[in-house]
């Protein structure tokens, strides 16, 4: 993400580049995790308890670009990247030991 988002690709191009890659990323786990058998009933119904959520995000997400032009959605697209990775740092370390 960070690769593309430095490559200087418009709003819209950028946003269906990272759809496209969050699909094919999501499919391959999808298909490494049955073939691992690690999909259950607790995945998926956490999964069903997350829909809402990934359809208010990107319904968010597509109001808010609409916004955002230029410089502005490459700072909120860097600040939301760097936002998800302080995360998962904190999620890392606390989650250790």
């Amino acid at each position: 993400m960070i690769a593309f988002a430095a490559t200087g690709m418009e709003r819209d191009a950028l946003r269906a580049t990272l759809a496209g890659c969050f699909f094919v990323q999501g499919v391959i786990a999808l298909v490494l995790f049955w073939a691992d058998g690690l999909l259950t009933r607790h995945v998926g119904a956490a999964f069903v308890v997350g829909v809402p959520a990934i359809v208010a995000g990107t319904l968010g997400g597509e109001r808010l670009s609409t916004r955002l032009h230029g410089h502005a959605f490459r700072v909120a697209v860097l600040t939301l990247l760097g936002l998800s990775g302080a995360l998962a740092i904190v999620g890392a370390i606390t989650s250790s030991g």
